[in-house]
């Protein structure tokens, strides 16, 4: 796997973000051609041609699947400072600066799941 020609700046990754926003086939389960592998590599060659970078489509879709995990880890991070009954002030705001934009159209779609832990606490009561 080669290596980045360029890292990616702040900047760079908001402008993704946009882009990956207008390709609603690449995120939004709802659509018909969501799961069309023309249709998605289709919207991957827009993003890339309007990013104005030499990126590759592989690099393009480990952006897409790394913003869709930091999005879901930054939800986690909001879920849990709202349920401790800290005060509003404490609770957590993400300070990546693409994080709204992302919001807006992953919300509906990026959806936390139950967690279990695979440990069984064990609980043993002695009689006295």
């Amino acid at each position: 796997m080669a290596a980045s020609r360029k890292k990616w700046t702040e900047r760079d990754t908001v402008r993704f973000v946009e882009l990956y926003e207008e390709e609603q086939v690449l995120w939004n389960v709802r659509l018909k051609d969501y799961k069309n592998k023309d249709a998605r590599n289709a919207a991957i060659q827009r993003i890339i041609h309007n990013l104005n970078m030499e990126v590759t489509i592989q690099e393009v879709n480990t952006k897409i699947n790394n913003i869709r995990s930091t999005y879901a880890q930054e939800k986690v991070k909001i879920k849990k400072s709202t349920g401790t009954g800290s005060g509003a002030n404490d609770v957590y705001v993400p300070s990546l600066a693409w994080y709204e934009i992302a919001d807006r159209f992953l919300s509906g779609v990026i959806k936390s799941r139950k967690t279990y832990q695979n440990v069984v606490s064990l609980f043993i009561i002695i009689k006295q």
